[in-house]
């Protein structure tokens, strides 16, 4: 136990890891919003006991002798100069963190190479830049200019991150360069940027899955990326070179750092994301190995969801405590995603509300349980596209002839399948399978997948990754005498996804089937919903939800708010009825209104603030996409102040 003694005072409570570092993503905005949206979470950090600050700038940090190297939206390297004196202000360390070889679309373009890609990001944008051209004969000059202005903004950093990750996409582009071998080239990367570095007294922070052969499934170990003879490399580079080892789900043992520590490497970083029970693990492996905790966040509005996990894993990493997810929710919901209380003496007057079709008066009525506003409450009219809940008991054989399910446990997102459902067959992928007795005792299915065993309406038991990041997929499920296994993969398992804040699939959940509308519908025909405003205020708020489960990562409507001078639209999303949402270059803040009732979704609060008499606002207009009239997106009442 480490203590402090003085004459008349003894402090125990010391933090158990001496480097606290958390990586922190920049929205893709500038100026007034940039900071508004970034100084609040840099100020938590140093609540929650960091001392160290990554900014992530990505590929979109201005670089004044090389412009084309930056990505849209540029960040000034004033606004990032800002913030780096903001953090260093409020007591932190402040390091460089993007991403090199690799990852080109959080990179900066050093000779961009174009190919085909598997990679999600790549399909998306026409260009299909892939991995950086390490071998053109001006590369490492581009590449050592960029650094210089980054290390000179930084005020001469010991550390930037250049990442080095998940470029396995880009080997076969690179092997036509260069007959050398892979570890031969890597390695020579490493330590071609490592001595260049050194010269300024800094060094440079790679990922360790590039330097571990690629395994299936890919994430169990490590994860791990590079090619067979990957191992290779850390033969042939200095024991001291700064290695993050990244790994976002649970694991006992920790193998890759074991391989790191028994192959001498020095400076190891140890890279969670936000999950308690895995943060928790691996803080702790951290603490027996003497290493360095580096918390990550990918994705502005998730991202924070990791400063309260690794914020006390670092503090508390020797007899790490694990509290109900709901705890860490709180936090993230005060800090974060609260509305904000209105100042003393503000008026605030009621906006009326009105299209689409009144909800239900029992439901009306649990609304307004929150807010006594929720007097008009407004659904989209598209009676014909809303969800249809399929009562028990269910023919599960039936079920699957006919497709066309929506799945929901407890208040998840809505797992949907429309054509990939099955009975008592092998699961194949992008499958959703019911498995009951007739099958069998156990289901026969692999580890790649999710298993939810099913009794009654309820959840009896769950398996793979139905259970967060504790548990790794383990596949073949043992089917309840009296009940069914729902198995399903691939793009059926983000219903418990990273992204899903307050979701915990956990045992006695309640378990509800849906009928989706056909796939084949036309134009959304639900009418638009109307809030009208005075425009004599500049401030206004509005409260939504979503009456029926709803798919994870969709477009649920279009929200445009007029002024006296011109409307600005933004798209409201599923994810922010998961997470609330942050400051956006639209004006508008997304923050959640904190119910206890399991029983009712989240309510979101929308806000739009006027800088101008000229954009004082006049009506928000809220016009329907398909999946927000499948989920009856509803809008409780609004206000103006």
């Amino acid at each position: 136990e480490k203590s402090i003694k003085l004459p008349a005072l003894e402090i125990s409570d010391y933090p158990d890891l001496e480097t606290r570092a958390m990586k922190i993503e920049l929205p893709t905005t500038s100026g007034t919003e940039l900071f508004k949206a970034t100084k609040p979470m840099i100020r938590t950090l140093t609540m929650f006991g960091f001392n160290i600050a990554f900014i992530d700038f990505r590929g979109n940090l201005e670089c004044k002798k090389y412009p084309h190297l930056a990505q849209e939206p540029i960040l000034p390297q004033k606004d990032l100069a800002e913030l780096i004196r903001y953090a260093r202000a409020c007591g932190l360390e402040v390091l460089p963190w993007t991403n090199t070889i690799g990852h080109l679309g959080r990179a900066p373009l050093i000779f961009p190479l174009k190919d085909n890609s598997t990679l999600e990001w790549a399909k998306k944008k026409n260009n299909n830049y892939v991995v950086m051209d390490i071998f053109h004969k001006d590369f490492y000059n581009v590449l050592f200019d960029y650094f210089d202005e980054v290390l000179t903004l930084f005020g001469n950093p010991g550390y930037i991150c250049i990442s080095c990750d998940e470029f396995h996409d880009g080997l076969k582009i690179l092997r036509t360069k260069t007959k050398k071998s892979y570890p031969e080239f890597f390695a020579e990367y490493i330590t071609k940027v490592n001595q260049y570095l050194g010269k300024r007294s800094c060094k440079a922070i790679i990922a360790q899955d590039m330097l571990f052969p690629r395994q299936t499934p890919w994430y169990i170990n490590g994860p791990a990326n590079g090619p067979a003879d990957a191992l290779k490399t850390l033969d042939l580079i200095s024991k001291d070179t700064s290695i993050m080892m990244w790994k976002y789900n649970y694991d006992e043992e920790y193998p890759h750092l074991t391989t790191l520590k028994q192959k001498n490497f020095t400076d190891v970083w140890c890279a969670p994301w936000f999950e308690p029970e895995a943060t928790a693990a691996l803080s702790k492996r951290c603490h027996q190995l003497n290493m360095k905790l580096l918390g990550t966040t990918w994705w502005y509005y998730p991202q924070v969801q990791g400063i309260p996990t690794v914020g006390e894993f670092a503090w508390n990493a020797a007899k790490p405590v694990v509290r109900e997810n709901a705890w860490y929710d709180a936090i993230i919901d005060h800090y974060y995603f609260r509305t904000k209380p209105l100042p003393a003496g503000t008026v605030t007057t009621p906006a009326k509300v009105t299209g689409g079709k009144a909800i239900p008066a029992e439901l009306a009525e649990k609304y307004a349980k929150i807010s006594p506003l929720f007097t008009e409450p407004q659904m989209f009219d598209a009676p014909h596209l809303l969800l249809k809940e399929i009562l028990p008991p269910w023919d599960f054989k039936q079920l699957a002839k006919e497709g066309n399910i929506g799945v929901t446990f407890g208040n998840s997102p809505l797992l949907q399948t429309r054509k990939h459902t099955a009975y008592n067959v092998l699961r194949e992928t992008n499958t959703l399978v019911f498995f009951d007795r007739n099958h069998g005792k156990s289901t026969g299915s692999n580890i790649y997948g999710a298993e939810i065993a099913v009794t009654g309406n309820k959840i009896s038991e769950v398996s793979g990754v139905a259970m967060g990041r504790r548990e790794l997929e383990k596949g073949n499920m043992a089917i309840p005498e009296n009940g069914v296994v729902l198995s399903f993969h691939g793009k059926l398992s983000p219903v418990s996804g990273r992204l899903t804040r307050n979701l915990q699939i956990k045992k006695g959940m309640s378990v509800k089937l849906y009928r989706l509308p056909s796939q084949k519908m036309p134009k959304t025909p639900a009418k638009a919903i109307v809030c009208r405003f005075s425009g004599k205020k500049p401030n206004v708020r509005i409260y939504v939800t979503s009456t029926m489960p709803f798919k994870q990562r969709e477009s649920l409507a279009l929200l445009r708010i007029d002024s006296t001078t011109r409307g600005k639209t933004m798209t409201f999303n599923s994810n922010q009825l998961l997470s609330g949402g942050a400051p956006s270059s639209s004006g508008c803040n997304f923050s959640v209104v904190k119910s206890n009732d399991m029983t009712i979704n989240q309510v979101i609060c929308i806000e739009y603030n006027a800088k101008s008499p000229k954009e004082y606002p006049k009506r928000a207009v809220f016009t329907a996409r398909q999946e927000g009239a499948i989920s009856g997106f509803t809008v409780l009442g609004a206000e103006e102040f």
